[in-house]
This record gives structure tokens, C-alpha cells and sequence, in this order.
């Protein structure tokens, strides 16, 4: 657990670091279309300057969805670890609680026909990729 958190910390620094990279970039992008409208640079320089600037930039947003990706798939497997601790403490027991209802039941509808349609806190493949 401690493991996970501090590559979870040391993932954000990575994120905050990208996001700054990211914002310099855009700023000086946008200096540069102010120098070119006032005369201070040329078109030819203007578009030297940019291209490099737009690689790096798309390369930068491309680590960063990486990294946001695989973020939300760590806390995404987190969440079924926890789970599946909690049914196999309550597959142990014999009957179905309350206290099981309300754990793993997000609503229950009924509707008029008299068809049941049962909403879990969970979806079914989560359980079966785990």
C-alpha cells in the first residue's frame, strides 16, 4: 500500500510537471504571435519558432494523457482489490445481511410490470478482469 501511494504521489509530480511544461509552451506560443504582429519577428521566423514549440507540445500532451490514464486505471484496480476482499469475507457466511445488501446494492427498481432491475455499487466485468 505504501508502495502504491508514493508512485501515485510521484505520478502527480510528473502530471504538475507536464502541466507546467505545457502552459510555459502555450505562453510563449502566444509571444511569439505578438512579436510577429509587431513587426519584431518575420512570418518565416514566426513559423521556425512554432514548429518545434507545437512537437513538443503534442509530445508533452501525450505523456500526459498516458500518465492521467494510468492513474485512473490504478485506483480503478484499487477499487477491486477492496472489493473482492469484501465479498470473499461475505462469501463465507451463510446467509445474505442486510449489511451485504447495502454494500454491494446501489438501488433496486421495481417497476410496474413487476420487473426487478437490481443497480450494483460495481459493474459485473470489473469483477471477472480482476
Amino acid at each position: 500500500m505504501v508502495k502504491t501511494q508514493q508512485a501515485r504521489k510521484q505520478a502527480e509530480k510528473q502530471i504538475q510537471s507536464l502541466q507546467k511544461r505545457i502552459e510555459k509552451l502555450k505562453e510563449q506560443k502566444t509571444g511569439l504571435i505578438r512579436l510577429l504582429a509587431s513587426g519584431t519577428i518575420t512570418e518565416v521566423e514566426y513559423k521556425e519558432a512554432t514548429e518545434s514549440g507545437n512537437a513538443e507540445l503534442y509530445s508533452l500532451q501525450e505523456q500526459l494523457k498516458g500518465l492521467q490514464s494510468q492513474q485512473g486505471n490504478k485506483s480503478t484496480e484499487e477499487n477491486i482489490v477492496r472489493l473482492k476482499k469484501e465479498l470473499k469475507r461475505f462469501m463465507k457466511l451463510g446467509e445474505l445481511t442486510p449489511e451485504m445488501v447495502h454494500r454491494f446494492v446501489d438501488k433496486i427498481e421495481v417497476k410496474a410490470d413487476g420487473s426487478v432491475n437490481i443497480h450494483y455499487k460495481f459493474t459485473a466485468t470489473a469483477l471477472l478482469t480482476a
